[in-house]
């Protein structure tokens, strides 16, 4: 058996008649693992050659041998029922295979015994030393740190960490149409996120401020956001035909969701259920729908949203631009069953169908939405994905549909000192499409 000791890990051998144990190999900084007794030896894994390869010690004088020495490494060796053979897991770039070998301890290497500490690692020790953050963190070990002064434990209090900046950039929206750029902060534990920004929206093209802060250290996730932007949409108004508005709002969302996660082996599945309380107040908004325009005014806006989205998608590669296989679903409603306010509903459902493309890493993605709302003093935005490139014709009943194929065009790996680095070039081709109906 192995036991981790404070001078790193030995191997030991109990007889389990007797309860006694005795140490095969001492105490050293080497990561055994594995243990598997044959006759007078017991094999093991170890990385001391530097790779993981099959060790085997002798029971009675305590000597190491390397019983595989293959390209990349080797591990968990097992005996074969006639005594007569090794099998053994053997690593390549393109995977893990078994293999088997004859057990002849004479063709065995006899190699020597890690000592106790930390050997020199030439490499390692460059690598730590052009670190830019050495100088200013010092030395982490544990040993090199035991005669400095003493730590002292004290209680970490989430909400003076809770905002902890760590990085900025481009964010794309979910649905492709969108493009927000911003400050992003999380604290040591993960469970508080915030993210603050300006955001273009590609289906109004109106932009937007932006706050969000969400809190994950419960069950269910709570998320805040406070959000200033524009709206611009194009319907049909009482007369016949279409006109166009542009308004400004101001827009809190407070709410919570449950997260879960069903699988995660070779398929990715999840089910997402949220609910959200959103007070919105227009400025310039005017009712297309009655014979004249009509300025709202100061009423404002009381919804509720409840959301259900399920995926399962195939596991993705580094290199995949997106999901090889896989389905997703998403329903929405927004309401205002409060009685106050502006009146409007909302209905939406979205399916997406993801295919391999033609290439290595390609992706192909089928997408097909509805949504249905009463909009006689108010108009949602779209719940649906909308075609790039046209207006959002904010009808009773909109259909839409697109198709993409996206690949892969280059690793650039290109670098702004700390500010800005572009790590892949990606292409993409689509096909989008809409239809409205005015409906009743």
């Amino acid at each position: 058996m192995v036991r981790l000791e404070p001078a790193g890990k030995s191997l030991e051998l109990l007889e389990v008649e007797t309860g006694q144990s005795r140490t095969l190999l001492p105490a050293a900084n080497d990561n055994l693992s594995h243990p598997q007794p044959w006759q007078e030896y017991v094999f093991f894994n170890s990385p001391r050659s530097g790779q993981d390869e099959v060790y085997a010690v002798h029971t009675r004088t305590g000597e190491v041998k390397q019983v595989t020495a293959r390209s990349v490494g080797a591990y968990h060796a097992t005996v074969a029922p006639d005594g007569q053979r090794l099998a053994f897991y053997e690593v390549r770039a393109q995977g893990s295979r078994v293999l088997e070998m004859p057990l002849q301890p004479a063709q065995w290497r006899t190699v020597a015994t890690p000592t106790a500490g930390n050997p020199a690692n030439p490499y390692a020790d460059e690598l730590t030393a052009r670190e830019p953050g050495a100088r200013t963190v010092g030395t982490l070990l544990p040993q090199d740190s035991v005669a400095g002064a003493p730590l002292v434990a004290q209680r970490y209090r989430r909400l003076p960490h809770a905002f902890n900046t760590y990085s900025w950039g481009l964010v794309q929206s979910p649905s492709g149409t969108g493009l927000n750029l911003g400050v992003r902060a999380q604290d040591v534990l993960s469970t508080t996120q915030a993210i603050v920004g300006a955001g273009f929206d590609g289906v109004e093209r109106t932009g937007r401020a932006f706050a969000d802060v969400s809190y994950q250290g419960l069950w269910p996730v709570l998320d805040l956001s406070l959000e200033h932007g524009g709206r611009r949409t194009v319907g049909p108004v009482a007369s016949g035909g279409l006109d166009y508005d542009r308004w400004q709002y101001n827009r809190l969302s407070l709410g919570s969701r449950l997260p879960l996660t069903l699988t995660t082996s070779r398929m990715l599945t999840g089910l997402t259920v949220g609910a959200y309380y959103q007070l919105e107040q227009t400025q310039g908004y005017d009712l297309l729908a009655r014979p004249s325009r009509t300025e709202v005014g100061k009423q404002a806006l009381h919804v509720l949203v409840g959301s259900v989205a399920f995926s399962r998608t195939l596991r993705q590669s580094y290199r995949d631009v997106g999901p090889r296989w896989g389905q997703s679903l998403s329903l929405v409603w927004r309401g205002t069953p409060f009685g106050t306010g502006l009146s409007a509903e909302q209905r939406a459902v979205q399916g997406s169908l993801f295919l391999p493309g033609l290439g290595l890493h390609h992706a192909v993605r089928l997408r097909a939405g509805y949504q249905w709302q009463q909009q006689q003093e108010y108009r949602f935005g779209a719940a649906i994905f909308y075609p790039r490139s046209l207006p959002y014709l904010s009808y009773n009943e909109l259909g839409s549909l697109s198709a993409e194929y996206r690949l892969p065009l280059a690793d650039v790996h290109w670098e702004l000192g700390r500010v800005l680095y572009i790590q892949r070039l990606k292409g993409a081709a689509f096909v989008d499409g809409v239809r409205g109906r005015r409906g009743r």
